[in-house]
């Protein structure tokens, strides 16, 4: 309904990867490497903030993508 976006697909592929790479690759690195970097007693407090960091983020991007789909429609 709104149109093309990209003119290319170059781009969006070059997208997906960009996010694949910041969101996958980057995020996975931080939760398995982040508790082994916190003192003993502080590492089950580092794990469950990342943990609901990590659902808050999928909240709001869930709540964004429902945002942006009203107003496209």
């Amino acid at each position: 309904p709104s149109g093309i976006w990209y003119s290319n697909d170059y781009i969006f592929y070059l997208l997906i990867s960009l996010n694949s790479l910041t969101g996958g690759y980057l995020g996975t690195l931080c939760m398995m490497l982040a508790p082994g970097r916190l003192a003993p007693g502080n590492r089950t407090m580092g794990m469950s903030l990342m943990v609901y960091s990590f659902a808050g983020a999928n909240m709001i991007g869930a709540l964004l993508s429902y945002a942006l789909k009203a107003t496209l429609v």
